[in-house]
């Protein structure tokens, strides 16, 4: 087998390990597959981009789930700007799977918040009658530790996952680990239009 079907075979079990079996993480999926089809001995070199999973993963949440999944689509998004118009004051912004339309059947609505007032956040959900998780995260890195705050919890049975950053962050460019790009934060007022078009 030639490096580029080995790639591309890595890739679809990848893909399906996350709509089938629930895999989160990109790294963790191409991982398993590629020990399910090498062995032990994985070769970095064979291993799919994150991008090539996504694409493998789209190909198969298409098969799989045929016309359903564009309603599906528009329903979490049809979520997500409640939640946008909700949470307003913090100028959120939707990124991920819902915002590129490459969900699949463990995808979540992926949401960030641009405040100092975490607490705000939290006080205006729990009024909402949301029922939160909260999950306080400290990553050592060269600059020091840093702290993230994410929120989980459900909207109409959709998973929700808010990540709150301070309020200069948001014009900070962050890299995509699929693309490699600056990750595209979607407004509300774009958001919109991609609800009205699909």
């Amino acid at each position: 087998m030639s490096r580029r079907a080995l790639r591309a075979a890595i890739a679809r079990e990848a893909a399906r390990l996350m709509v089938e079996e629930g895999v989160e993480q990109y790294f963790h999926a191409k991982h398993q597959a590629a020990q399910a089809l090498m062995g032990p001995r994985v070769s970095s070199g064979a291993l799919p981009s994150n991008r090539e999973v996504r694409a493998a993963l789209v190909t198969r949440a298409r098969w799989l789930e045929g016309p359903a999944r564009a309603a599906r689509l528009k329903e979490m998004r049809g979520v997500t700007l409640h939640l946008m118009a909700v949470l307003l004051h913090f100028q959120p912004r939707l990124i991920g799977s819902v915002a590129s339309g490459a969900i699949h059947a463990h995808s979540d609505i992926d949401l960030q918040l641009f405040t100092d007032r975490d607490d705000l956040v939290e006080q205006l959900l729990r009024e909402e009658d949301y029922e939160l998780e909260r999950e306080d995260k400290h990553i050592a890195g060269p600059g020091g530790t840093q702290h993230f705050l994410h929120f989980h919890f459900e909207a109409l049975d959709i998973p929700v996952e808010l990540s709150v950053y301070p309020p200069w962050d948001l014009e900070k460019p962050s890299s995509c680990s699929i693309t490699g790009r600056a990750i595209d934060r979607v407004p509300i007022g774009r958001l919109a239009v991609l609800f009205r078009a699909g």
